[in-house]
This record gives structure tokens, C-alpha cells and sequence, in this order.
């Protein structure tokens, strides 16, 4: 397993909210597959990722299921967890989903938007304007969709469109290098 030579430090929460260890594990390994610390391919020994981590291997394990269920990592039978890739043809059939649910979401949130929500997706907009960052760009896109679809946070379809903003966040990091 490729490990970066500064090991990402403890994530920290706010100081009312402490993250338990699945949180953490969660977080820090989703970011080091979205940023390339972690490539297409390559193996996630739970025990390696358990010690680098600091941690039991049972919150490993558990995150390890997430991002299984958020499409970043598949489970092979001979090698155990290992970091999907994503193809031309992945990201195709992403955007073409999208292209036919997002309006169906749309529909729904109207219904249900709140002046409070319309801020929040406002405020989001005017530092999208401000920013050259494609990575950061990309982060508060995704917070201005979720501001303007909070009404809809539990249904299956905002499940499925964090599910796939996820895998998003992986092409639009490809492209920006």
C-alpha cells in the first residue's frame, strides 16, 4: 500500500462534536482516494490502514463497507478491498444519470425550499464566482446543489445524488491535474 510521506493528521471536528473512529476512518480515507493518495488498483489491507490510522480494525472494516456503498472502493474475492477506478464509460453513465434524475429532484425540492435554504445556495454561489480552484469550485457547487435540495435530504433520490457528488469529486480532481 502507497502511503503518503506526511501522514494526513487527525482530522478535527468541532469542538462541541468529536468524530468517533468510523467518522475519521471514513473521512481520512475518502479524501486520500479523492486526492490520489490512494490510486486506482491499489489493495486496502484493513490491518495496515487500521495501524497507519491509529485504530482497531473494526471501524476500518466498517468504513471500508461506506465507500464500497459510495462506489470508491470494490471487494475482490482474492485481493479484499481495493480502490476502484473510474473509466470514460463510468463517467458517461454518471453524468446521463444525472441528466434525467436531478430534474425529477428538482421538482420535488421546489416544493419545499425555504428563503433560509435560497440564502444558504446564494451565499455558495458568490464564492463560487470568487474562486479559481477547480477542487474548491467543485466543493461549493456540490454545497449549492445541497442548499437548494435541503427539503429533499432524506429522500432516495438526494441518497443517490451524494452517493454519485462523491464520485464526481474524483473526475473533477482528474481533471485539474
Amino acid at each position: 500500500m502507497k502511503t503518503s510521506p506526511n501522514p494526513p493528521s487527525r482530522v478535527q471536528a468541532a469542538p462541541s462534536r468529536r468524530l468517533t473512529a468510523y467518522q475519521y476512518a471514513v473521512q481520512t480515507l475518502r479524501a486520500d482516494i479523492l486526492q490520489g493518495r490512494m490510486t486506482a488498483g491499489e489493495r486496502l489491507r484493513q490491518d495496515d490502514l487500521a495501524k497507519r490510522l491509529e485504530m482497531s480494525t473494526t471501524p476500518v472494516r466498517e468504513a471500508l463497507r461506506t465507500l464500497i456503498s459510495e462506489g470508491l472502493v470494490f471487494f475482490d474475492a482474492h485481493r479484499g478491498a481495493v480502490v476502484r477506478g473510474l473509466t470514460l464509460d463510468d463517467v458517461q453513465e454518471i453524468y446521463r444519470l444525472r441528466m434525467v434524475l436531478e430534474p425529477m429532484m428538482v421538482e420535488e425540492a421546489i416544493r419545499g425550499i425555504t428563503a433560509a435554504d435560497i440564502a444558504r445556495a446564494e451565499a455558495f454561489h458568490e464564492e463560487m464566482l470568487q474562486t479559481q480552484d477547480v477542487m474548491r469550485w467543485t466543493e461549493l457547487n456540490l454545497e449549492f446543489h445541497a442548499a437548494l435540495w435541503a427539503s429533499q435530504e432524506h429522500s432516495r433520490l438526494a441518497t443517490w445524488s451524494r452517493r454519485y457528488a462523491i464520485r464526481l469529486r474524483r473526475i473533477s480532481r482528474c481533471r485539474s491535474t
